[in-house]
């Protein structure tokens, strides 16, 4: 397992679940488009960290 902070997760988890505002001038262009799956993809990953670290909490106090 990766060494997670859980204090920099659970700082950082309001920020991950704020909707982020999608810009309203234009719609993606093919550029924009890998760089979203990316983000997502990012996205997912941090999750999936931030679970695992919470099932480590369990373990530890549960």
């Amino acid at each position: 397992l990766a060494e997670v902070d859980i204090e920099e997760a659970i700082k950082s988890a309001p920020a991950m679940m704020a909707p982020v505002a999608a810009p309203t001038t234009q719609a993606p262009t093919e550029e924009a488009k890998p760089k979203e799956e990316e983000k997502k993809k990012k996205e997912e990953e941090e999750k999936a960290k931030e679970e695992a670290a919470l099932e480590g909490l369990g373990a530890l106090f549960g």
